[in-house]
């Protein structure tokens, strides 16, 4: 006598418990960082065919013309099919540490230990002493784009670690410098304003000059020459000009020349490199009152250490420095799969690159398909308590009704057994 219901009841048994360890370890997350759940599906196993039916008029038993007959199949039990990832967003919660950033929309932060790479979705991360972006609980280095001397990131590079310059100075040398105020048009051949401009080095040293207009014997144009009284700084080129006047005072781009101050150093015993600054005369004008020239906008600015950073929903990190001044250093890099289902857990948040998952598809955040990124927050777990309460109550009741099939069919085993002699 062959009873395949016990065997179908194991199989029962199996895949019931298999469920609810899923349904436990689901709950077991529910406060983990960034936890994606895990939903269990299930597949019949094999059938026993007894008979594959007939078609409409060959049934050799009957007389042609009669309707077939369907198949004669006995199930087999049950097996597990696949266990796949939600990978729907979590719940936002707010930290306020400016360390903290969630993804919102799709993607995975990648960090590195050695020569392998992870993924992660948690993005509880500090900054160690030397600078180094990482993950919290690990060290693992958070990957990005570091940036270049000037600022710039080429995103054309592999990724490396992004070192935030933690303590480190910067100056920003002066590059450009607008001027505004008025030239007395009622002054004679030869009349002067004479007016302060400061403009910082390389090394973030401030040095003075003196800008002196002269108004010229031609009708609405004056001269001007840019001195350095203390001789320091080396002007090579830019260091004289005319500005040219319409009818009505306003000034004339036609007619001026304005080149750049060229300064090629600053005199012995100093460091510091040689910078063009552009001049622009436009806001000046010439009328019949009391003359002043001003300097509106410049930049520049002396040594400063990095006070904070912000972090953008592009990924790009900007330190800001203490005086004032501001320079992107690194851009942090999202991922993403065509099957996220096929990536591979391997604890402690993070996954890894499987078979079915294809290559990770690296780009900026908040960009084609790939989500933006938050800082002071981090992604909660996506777990939906009723729903884990509701499965687990389909595992215990699936579990139970396996063990019935089993002790029923032992009784019927036991009732043959008893007619033996």
């Amino acid at each position: 006598m062959e009873l395949n219901s016990i065997a179908d009841a194991l199989s029962g048994l199996q895949a019931n418990q298999t469920y609810m360890d899923v349904v436990g370890n689901n709950i077991s997350n529910v406060n983990t960082t960034g936890y994606k759940t895990q939903n269990i599906h299930f597949e019949d196993l094999m059938n026993q065919t007894l008979s594959y039916g007939t078609q409409a008029g060959t049934n050799s038993n009957t007389t042609s013309g009669l309707e077939g007959s369907n198949p004669f199949q006995v199930g087999m039990g049950v097996g597990q099919g696949s266990i796949n990832l939600n990978t729907t967003q979590g719940s936002v919660q707010d930290t306020g540490r400016l360390t903290d950033m969630t993804i919102q929309g799709n993607g995975y932060f990648v960090v590195n230990k050695g020569q392998q790479s992870y993924y992660t979705r948690d993005g509880s991360f500090t900054v160690s002493p030397d600078g180094i972006l990482s993950m919290g609980a690990n060290g693992m280095t958070v990957q990005g784009w570091p940036s270049k001397a000037d600022g710039t990131v080429d995103k054309t590079q592999p990724l490396g670690d992004i070192r935030i310059p933690v303590g480190a100075q910067s100056a920003s040398p002066t590059s450009k410098m607008a001027l505004n105020g008025n030239l007395d048009a009622s002054q004679a051949t030869g009349a002067q304003i004479v007016t302060p401009l400061s403009v910082f080095d390389s090394q973030g040293t401030q040095h003075s000059l003196t800008a002196t207009f002269t108004k010229s014997a031609t009708t609405n144009t004056w001269s001007y020459t840019i001195t350095d009284p203390s001789g320091k700084a080396q002007i090579t080129s830019g260091g004289s000009g005319t500005l040219s006047f319409d009818a009505n005072g306003k000034y004339q781009t036609a007619g001026s020349t304005t080149p750049p101050l060229a300064i090629s150093g600053y005199g012995a015993g100093s460091g510091a490199s040689g910078n063009t600054v552009a001049l622009d005369f436009a806001q000046i004008g010439q009328l019949a009152q009391t003359g002043g020239v001003n300097v509106s906008t410049t930049d520049g600015a002396p040594g400063g250490a990095i006070a904070s950073f912000s972090v953008g929903k592009d990924g790009g990190i900007t330190a800001v420095y203490s005086n004032g001044t501001s320079k992107t250093v690194g851009q942090i890099a999202l991922a993403d799969f065509r099957n996220a289902d096929g990536l591979i857990r391997e604890g402690s948040n993070l996954y890894s690159t499987g078979v079915n998952s294809g290559p990770p598809q690296v780009g900026d955040a908040n960009s084609a398909n790939l989500g933006s990124i938050l800082t002071g927050q981090l992604e909660g777990s996506n777990v939906d308590l009723a729903a884990q309460f509701g499965q687990m109550i389909q595992a215990q009741q699936g579990f139970n009704a396996n063990t019935k099939v089993i002790t029923t069919t032992n009784s019927m085993l036991q009732s043959v057994l008893s007619i033996v002699p």
